[in-house]
């Protein structure tokens, strides 16, 4: 089903062209964004949760309020299908107008890596983050100088406080070369860090002594964690050497935060406080990885390869069903 959905966004672009570009980014995210909110309960992480925070709102019942934006959004809609659709739309919408500036190679490369890492799958688990990311990257697009980056991270950090974060990086100077062999030995450190969740086990233990009501420190879930099999982090070590190796021979320059969302999501080892962290990070990265001129069409050996790795993986979790990614089964 994500897959019909990454196609309808790659038709739309190809038919409307530059010439109509903002028509088909409007229509298209209509159209998906009703599809979206016609989702079972049962499809993404959190939707039952989100179902519930709607209902308390809307009873003036007492809740942990999340970002203002988003409860505003929940406190005004006429029903959690119309939350469910306007974020659907506005996710897609402003990821698409974040695009309007790239030509049709750049923005079909966009939405190809930003499919293979998840973005549409993740739309159904982490709806505030990809609102989020979307409405910076929107922001990030249109900003003819850095120095405005850190007030569109402050912006959307209305929505979801990640995106400070993001508005830090996108005001730093990353145009540097950094050694590709060092790239390699952190990956490979990330890899032992994960593996033994070095990370993790300390992280939840700083949260614990923080509070006691978060689920991402309750032992049931710390045990799903570490019981996992680790496939995942495996595969995003050879996304993030085939970044590592192609940085011994070029430059990522500001591509190198990709890179670095992946170091993240493989410390993290699932752990969702972290992961998610590495998932704005990979999204904001293939963006600016595509900004730089790594698209499908490069002749570079690696960069081929990285596309076309990541995604056969990704076709490999729609057919397994597997849970990450927010691969879950799809139901109206």
């Amino acid at each position: 089903m994500y897959l019909a959905l990454a196609t309808v966004l790659v038709i739309s672009t190809i038919i409307f062209g530059s010439r109509y570009k903002y028509l088909g980014a409007f229509i298209s995210s209509i159209t998906l964004g009703y599809i979206f909110s016609q989702r079972s309960l049962s499809v993404g992480n959190d939707t039952v949760a989100y179902n519930s925070y709607f209902n308390r709102v809307q009873n003036n019942l007492s809740v942990k309020e999340y970002e203002i934006v988003y409860h505003y959004i929940f406190l005004y809609s006429p029903s959690f299908r119309f939350v469910l659709f306007l974020t659907s739309f506005l996710s897609l919408l402003f990821f698409q107008l974040a695009m309007v500036k790239f030509r049709l190679e750049e923005k079909l490369s966009t939405i190809i890596l930003m499919v293979s890492f998840g973005y549409l799958n993740i739309m159904v688990n982490q709806t505030r983050q990809i609102l989020a990311i979307s409405f910076f990257l929107w922001l990030f697009g249109m900003s003819l100088t850095s120095r405005w980056n850190l007030f569109y991270g402050i912006g959307a950090s209305f929505v979801h406080k990640s995106m400070l974060l993001l508005g830090l990086l996108g005001s730093m100077k990353l145009d540097r070369k950094i050694s590709g062999y060092l790239l390699i030995l952190i990956t490979m450190l990330s890899y032992y860090i994960g593996k033994k969740f070095i990370v993790v086990i300390w992280l939840a233990k700083m949260i614990r002594n923080l509070t006691q009501d978060s689920v991402y420190v309750d032992d049931r879930f710390l045990l799903t964690i570490l019981d996992q099999s680790g496939n995942l982090i495996l595969v995003r070590v050879l996304f993030a050497l085939l970044l590592a190796f192609y940085a011994c021979r070029g430059s990522l320059s500001k591509g190198i935060i990709l890179w670095f969302g992946l170091i993240v999501q493989i410390i993290s080892a699932g752990f969702m406080p972290l992961e998610r962290i590495g998932d704005v990070l990979v999204f904001f990265g293939v963006y600016l990885f595509i900004m730089q001129g790594h698209v499908l069409t490069s002749k570079k050996f690696i960069i081929s390869i990285f596309y076309i790795s990541n995604f056969l993986y990704y076709l490999l979790t729609q057919y397994l069903e597997l849970g990450k990614h927010g691969s879950l089964p799809w139901k109206f």
